[in-house]
């Protein structure tokens, strides 16, 4: 699991916030799990997403080398904010 800067201020979702927690839980980063043990999410009760913005697909088929071998550089995302 990646960490870096780029999380959000929870009170603030405009300004980067911390990477010691995330939305108020502390962050442990690891690449295990004990056996017996599970990470849950329940997002009803833990996060609330709100959408900004609707789906939006982006094709360039102009990318540098990529044109000359056919290829089309696509990249879709969605814009939220925790609420």
């Amino acid at each position: 699991m990646a960490v870096n800067s780029q999380t959000r201020s929870r009170n603030d979702p405009n300004t980067l916030g911390g990477i010691d927690d995330i939305f108020g839980i502390r962050l442990v980063v690891s690449t295990r799990v004990s056996q017996g043990h599970a990470a849950v999410l329940n997002s009803k009760i833990a996060v609330n997403i709100v959408r900004r913005c609707d789906l939006e697909i982006m094709a360039n088929p102009h990318a540098g080398s990529m044109f000359q071998c056919n290829q089309i550089h696509y990249r879709a995302e969605i814009r939220s904010r925790s609420a």
